[in-house]
């Protein structure tokens, strides 16, 4: 399985290398703007989802020590993340069955606040295991490192995806709302 992940991540960096080597080709001859903006924003989207695969192969040994470890707070943490890239992965799957543009920025902007959210109650069951002396630092450091590369992954994974399937209208329009909810969070 390691060997398979691995060998698929590598793939995906020579997808990417192939990518940007045929860009760099076409780049040569004289593209419109238009041409040129679609371009670079295809290939913002390889970048991305290629940070969302090493993001996640970066902290894969952490989940692997999770799963077996004797501690409940990280079993229980290991089988909420596995439920939450299952139900993140279901979401983009029917965000790709989407027609309408209106309808993909709904959902892309809903799939970030749920991730959001999850975050949010990561970090309050942690505060909990914390208190209630489940877990110990070094593995509180971890929890918290493995959670922000987990939420880091699928907010690059769902920018990727803004990049391939969204138009510029909706890129700014998907660009606005999420600029107007951050500046919301700052007056919570």
């Amino acid at each position: 399985s390691s060997d398979l992940l691995e060998t698929q991540y590598n793939n995906l960096k020579l997808l990417q290398a192939e990518l940007f080597t045929f860009s760099a080709s076409i780049q040569t001859h004289e593209l419109t703007e238009e041409d040129s903006v679609e371009l670079n924003r295809y290939l913002h989207g390889a970048r991305m989802t290629l940070h969302a695969a090493k993001s996640l192969k970066d902290v894969r040994h952490d989940f692997e020590e999770f799963a077996n470890s004797d501690n409940d707070f990280l079993n229980d943490q290991y089988m909420n993340f596995r439920k939450r890239l299952i139900e993140t992965y279901l979401k983009i799957d029917k965000l790709m069955d989407e027609r309408e543009g209106a309808d993909k920025v709904k959902r892309l902007l809903l799939i970030l606040k749920h991730i959001k959210e999850d975050d949010h109650t990561f970090v309050a069951f942690t505060t909990k295991a914390i208190s209630a002396n489940q877990i110990s630092d070094i593995n509180v450091s971890t929890a918290l490192i493995v959670n922000r590369a987990f939420v880091q992954s699928s907010r690059q994974l769902l920018l990727s995806l803004r990049e391939l399937l969204l138009n510029s209208d909706e890129i700014k329009q998907f660009m606005a709302v999420q600029e107007i909810n951050e500046t919301l969070l700052e007056y919570e």
